[in-house]
């Protein structure tokens, strides 16, 4: 919204720079071109066309205040944004035992201000430069660095080889699996505690698939996978936390059951636990 105002005002700056050039040429009896004209009106930008000798138009005067203006405010705000950058990537290169989200939505900027309230120091990978969770996230402390985290160079940026704990939970499978990987091969490089990896997979071949993989990892390596699917984790939290059904057993009102309507496939293969949770509570898990 800022830039739109600045993108006005730059406007409104050429438009009467360019009719104060044009009655100044004509009031002084200097025959410009429409070039000419247009040329000194960027000039009023560096400071280079804005002082002629003799009266001054008054759409000239407000011109040569506003261009400057602007083009100050934009060079501040440009090494603002530079400076915090370099700022903050200094701040990562000291951080260690921090935790590492990748994928800026709605469920890692809850995260991470979860985690910044329990007094965590968090790193945000982010590819959106111009994602509008970004300055809510800094605003809650969290570092943030634009970049792609399926990027072995934006992970090490991140100090993921220092880091506690990795986070990925973009919306896409893919994107996930991905950074997992990367992660493990950077994980090689760390001293001490294992990196623990959280994933987020929704894809239940893809999960199934990680979890094998992982079967066949060295159980003492410096890289730990964890994967979990949003949607199971949030179906056993909501029966944990609300029990259907709290009559004894044999009592009528033990006999009804509660019927989960849904794609049957986000709880298979890899859900047997969920399924027997389910079970125990009387909930049938339907396609």
């Amino acid at each position: 919204m800022k830039w739109l105002g600045a993108g006005l005002v730059v406007l409104v700056s050429l438009v009467l720079g360019w009719w104060g050039f044009a009655e100044y040429s004509i009031a002084h009896g200097q025959d410009r071109s429409p070039l000419d004209i247009i040329y000194l009106t960027f000039q009023l930008f560096v400071l280079e066309s804005g002082a002629p000798p003799g009266a001054i138009p008054s759409q000239l005067e407000v011109a040569r205040v506003l261009a400057p203006t602007v083009a100050a405010y934009a060079t501040v705000n440009a090494l603002a944004v530079v400076f915090r950058e370099q700022a903050d990537r200094l701040r990562m290169r000291l951080l260690r035992d921090h935790v590492v989200i990748c994928g800026l939505g709605r469920k890692s900027l809850v995260l991470a201000r979860s985690l910044r309230e329990a007094g965590e120091r968090v790193v945000v990978i982010e590819r959106d430069a111009d994602n509008d969770h970004i300055a809510p996230c800094r605003a809650e402390g969290a570092l943030v660095l634009v970049g792609d985290g399926r990027s072995r160079r934006s992970l090490r940026s991140a100090g993921v080889t220092r880091a506690r704990h990795l986070v990925a939970i973009s919306e896409d499978d893919g994107s996930n699996a991905a950074v997992a990987a990367e992660a493990q091969a950077l994980a090689l490089e760390r001293r001490g505690p294992p990196l623990v990896c959280t994933v987020q997979i929704m894809e239940p071949e893809l999960c199934a698939l990680l979890r094998l993989q992982q079967m066949h990892r060295v159980e003492d390596g410096p890289f730990q996978l964890e994967l979990f699917n949003v949607f199971e984790s949030g179906v056993r939290l909501l029966l944990n936390e609300h029990p259907p059904f709290d009559a004894k057993e044999g009592s009528p009102a033990a006999s009804p059951h509660m019927v989960v309507v849904g794609s049957a496939s986000s709880v298979e293969p890899s859900s047997s636990k969920l399924r027997a949770d389910c079970e125990s509570r009387r909930v049938h898990i339907s396609a």
